[in-house]
């Protein structure tokens, strides 16, 4: 499948290789050097979140539906419960849930039995708001395990070039573009996420390019 990136804020290439120093003869002065070991790291920072670029990174498959909560506001019925809109799920093995009054700013816990929650001392027709966990199916999902293998994608990345001519009409005009093909990019396996209150949560994608046997 094809994914596009149209919001990063960092394409990096970093080119290394490993030299070794042919040496001899009187000072031992140096007659030459080979090179072995080359290497092509990059590294591609979006400024949005995706949960795709996680599962590229980690060698795992996005998935439909996953584990959301509800909050919704019921009427108590005449048996002293609420019915949920959705099915409820278990958390932590217990099949629970929360509730309260919308003027109150406490949560109590209340048991569910299929979707009917329990709430103790509620009369009839009174409004109570709800939470619960249920399973989205709009909801996207990746597992994590605690043993995986890194993806291995095919990248192309196109940088446009801009005029640097100082003084010239074309100042910050777009004059060309730098596309960079990988064949075969392997991702490090390696991905950190950053939920912070003062900056937005990017991420990144980070591997090394495999050669390529023609």
């Amino acid at each position: 499948c094809e994914n596009y990136a149209k919001t990063l804020t960092e394409s990096t290439f970093d080119f290394s290789i490993t030299a070794e120093d042919v040496r001899g003869g009187q000072g031992n002065g140096l007659l030459g050097r080979y090179f072995h070991d080359s290497n092509m790291q990059v590294t591609l920072v979006d400024a949005m979140f995706d949960l795709q670029y996680m599962a590229l990174s980690l060698g795992v498959n996005l998935e439909s539906g996953g584990l959301s909560v509800k909050e919704e506001e019921l009427a108590v019925g005449a048996d002293n419960t609420v019915t949920a809109s959705e099915t409820p799920v278990a958390f932590n093995g217990s099949m629970i849930g929360w509730y309260k009054k919308p003027s109150d700013t406490e949560w109590s816990i209340g048991p569910f039995t299929g979707s009917k929650m329990s709430i103790s001392g509620a009369s009839q027709n009174d409004p109570y708001c709800v939470k619960y966990f249920y399973i989205n199916e709009n909801a996207k999902s990746i597992k994590i395990k605690s043993q995986y293998v890194p993806s291995e994608l095919h990248v192309v990345i196109m940088n446009d070039l801009y005029s640097g001519d100082v003084g010239s009409q074309s100042d910050a005009t777009r004059y060309g573009r730098l596309i960079t093909d990988i064949p075969r990019l392997q991702m490090d396996g390696n991905q950190t996420l950053n939920l912070t209150a003062t900056s937005a949560a990017t991420i990144n994608l980070t591997g090394s390019a495999l050669a390529v046997l023609s």
